[in-house]
């Protein structure tokens, strides 16, 4: 599949554009052009949902979701199955739901082996949904009750022909009998699309509105057999695997997209991943890579990013441009960027974090991606 990338440049992204690349604008002038006058963002919130101008059709087609629809990147720096295991997953609101999308790089499909397991993503494809709309301080709560929802969706399920969804078998959802949902999958020679939408109607008591905050978690998972799995969290870690509400990821309702907030949310948007590998013994030195993956369509605005090796007072010890890349079919926004160092045992101890620097085609900063820890890579 080939997609016009500047034929699906709505409106709102032309101006997000415009605003981003501005060279001697300042950051309030930014927001003040996007967000008239500027709308302030709760220091909590670590992502947006975009509000859609009109209802999505789910037909499994992605191609008619916006470009400025908040949509990250998953498992680009895959050390060894990139082609199986990369992915987009985005989300958007309007009055009526919540939305979800994915795009997948993944031919080995994984349905189950013997007897349906409780939980069908214990050994099959699919997503995770874990969502939070209470208000107030009732928000991230740890348990689930009136207002929260956990559900799979299950694009490839053994004896089924579609998608399916099927709500956690907990004793809170028991009797939960879902409304108005839909969901929708394409299959492709790369991988598959999968949509859905999820109306507000199901939880109990929310009425969405621009500024309303949501807990929200969404985990791609990617099996090899029905013994082994993958998962990656769009916002969280694998310290999100227990599941409850207090590990949430806050989002935030939006009109549109502000630039101006980028590095509020550049650690979900632009997740970096650093990794240490191929340790010399003899030489007592390590060779480290760090992978930043880029939005689909935001790649326009990313002309150079820069890796920063920061000492343990926070100074910056070493700077090493990262390689921008695309991958995977021709048309699907498959980017990221990557750097490679070498250094000493004892450099890699006193420079125990690293950030990303991402800028625009005229020099603007703009977003520089928070710490984040090394790990071995395996």
């Amino acid at each position: 599949m080939t997609t016009n990338r500047l034929s699906l440049i709505a409106p709102t992204w032309a101006r997000f554009l415009t605003c981003a690349l501005l060279a001697t604008a300042s950051q309030r002038t930014v927001a003040a052009v996007i967000n008239d006058p500027p709308v302030l963002w709760p220091s909590q919130a670590r992502a947006v949902a975009t509000r859609l101008a009109k209802p999505l059709r789910i037909d499994g087609d992605l191609r008619d979701w916006p470009c400025s629809t908040f949509r990250i990147p998953l498992n680009h720096a895959h050390s060894q199955r990139l082609d199986q295991r990369a992915a987009q997953v985005g989300w958007a609101w309007d009055d009526q739901a919540l939305y979800l999308s994915l795009r997948a790089l993944d031919t080995h499909r994984v349905s189950f082996k013997g007897a349906q397991p409780t939980w069908p993503l214990e050994a099959c494809d699919g997503l995770e949904l874990r969502l939070d709309t209470r208000s107030g301080a009732a928000l991230g709560r740890p348990d689930w009750s009136e207002g929260t929802l956990r559900l799979a969706l299950a694009p490839f399920l053994k004896g089924r022909t579609g998608p399916v969804w099927i709500v956690h078998p907990i004793d809170r959802f028991e009797q939960v009998q879902l409304r108005g949902v839909e969901c929708a999958v394409v299959t492709h020679d790369w991988g598959y699309e999968l949509e859905f939408k999820l109306p507000w109607v199901n939880l109990a008591g929310f009425q969405p509105r621009v500024g309303s905050l949501i807990g929200l978690e969404v985990v791609l998972v990617s099996c090899d057999s029905a013994s082994r799995s993958q998962r990656a969290f769009a916002l969280g870690s694998s310290a999100n695997e227990r599941g409850t509400p207090d590990t949430l990821g806050v989002v935030l309702l939006v009109e549109e997209l502000d630039p101006d907030r980028f590095d509020q949310i550049g650690s979900v948007a632009f997740p970096l991943t650093v990794r240490t590998f191929d340790q010399d013994e003899e030489r007592h030195h390590s060779e480290v890579e760090a992978v930043v993956g880029i939005p689909p369509s935001w790649g326009l605005l990313i002309a150079e990013v820069e890796v920063r090796q920061h000492a343990a007072d926070g100074s910056i010890a070493g700077v090493t441009p990262a390689r921008l890349e695309s991958f995977g079919p021709e048309g699907l926004e498959f980017r990221r960027a990557v750097a490679r160092w070498s250094e000493t045992r004892e450099a890699a101890v006193k420079n125990s974090t690293v950030t990303a620097r991402l800028v625009s085609p005229t020099g603007k900063t703009i977003a520089t991606i928070a710490p984040q820890r090394r790990d071995d890579a395996h």
